[in-house]
């Protein structure tokens, strides 16, 4: 007799990747905004998935990076995710840095002059110190 399980088995691939990802809170937010399912977290790991991809970052301590192990289905493309996840990750630190730097004008008293968004995003900043 044949096995009829047999016909769909699916062989996952497991690979690491270094990343830039520091900061817990940017990192769980990023996840969030992408979509996320079945988000966990413990200690210095966490876990989830999108699609058919599952997510595990983890590091050694909180002043390190992440690393980021993918299990997919062995043909997905886990460039593109990669790539995604990281223009996010880019811009909620972007936003928490200016967030920061609009915080601190406010503390010392200066002001905003003019702000400038370039083509590749970058946020031009004139401040007025009177």
């Amino acid at each position: 007799s044949i096995d009829a399980n047999e016909d769909f088995k699916i062989n996952f691939k497991e690979t690491t990747y270094e990343t830039a990802y520091v900061d817990k809170n940017l990192l769980l937010k990023t996840l969030n905004e992408h979509g996320v399912a079945d988000l966990a977290e413990s200690n210095n790991e966490i876990s989830c998935n999108i699609e058919d991809y599952t997510l595990i970052f983890s590091r050694e301590n909180d002043s390190e990076p992440y690393l980021l192990k993918i299990k997919c289905p062995e043909k997905c493309q886990t460039e593109e995710k990669i790539n995604n996840l990281n223009e996010e990750y880019t811009l909620n630190v972007q936003e928490e840095a200016y967030l920061s730097i609009i915080e601190n004008l406010k503390d010392n008293n200066m002001s905003l002059e003019k702000e400038e968004v370039l083509e590749d995003n970058t946020i031009v900043l004139t401040v007025n110190i009177e």
